[in-house]
């Protein structure tokens, strides 16, 4: 009986290293198709929305964006959907949606604040800001604390486990775009929010 060890493969068997390159290359079409497709979206865009920023005093957001966009931004009463809630692991987060342009598109604007609510209001705090577009489904983002910051002015009872949050949003530099070299300059941004604390 031969060797299985030194025993030749049957004709028409296609040499060992033959084998491992077309495993190889298949490996690699598998992984060049992961690559092209397109990217979920980040978890902000399961955030962006909520209902009628009615505050008293009301709900506002108010400044402007350029780069990518150029666009003066006063969402004021029923043009802004606002929300807003404490994250699970420290600090919170405000959200507000307004309109993008005539097509009905919409601009979502969520900021997270580090910390606690308690002694909020008076403080200046390192902030995370994203931006989603949803005319171009561009996304931008500060990518963590150090870029932006916000002074809370004010931090208020506006209801059963709701407070209304106030505050200027400022950034060093442009937010980078997710998808591309582009990015988006925030000027000026003015908020009030509604947080609901459950």
């Amino acid at each position: 009986m031969p060797d299985p060890a030194t025993a030749s493969p049957p004709a028409g068997t296609p040499p060992a290293w033959a084998t491992t390159l077309g495993g190889l290359a298949a490996l690699a079409l598998v992984a060049g198709a992961v690559v092209l497709q397109p990217l979920p979206p980040p978890p902000a865009a399961e955030a962006a929305g909520g209902e009628p920023c009615d505050l008293v005093p009301p709900g506002f957001l108010s400044g402007r964006v350029y780069g990518d966009r150029e666009q003066i931004l006063d969402w004021r009463g029923r043009r802004l959907r606002c929300d807003g809630g404490l994250r699970p692991d420290d600090g919170l987060r405000l959200m507000f949606s307004g309109p993008a342009g005539a097509d009905g598109s919409e601009l979502t604007l969520i900021l997270g604040i580090s910390g606690q609510l308690a002694g909020l209001e008076g403080t200046e705090r390192p902030a995370n800001v994203t931006v989603v577009d949803e005319r171009s489904g561009q996304f931008y983002a500060s990518a963590g604390p150090g870029r932006c910051w916000t002074r809370v002015s004010a931090a208020e009872p506006a209801g059963p486990r709701t407070f209304r949050i106030a505050g200027q949003l400022y950034c060093a530099g442009a937010l980078p775009a997710l998808q591309d070299a582009g990015s988006l300059t925030l000027g000026d941004i003015n908020y009030a929010g509604r947080l609901v604390v459950e």
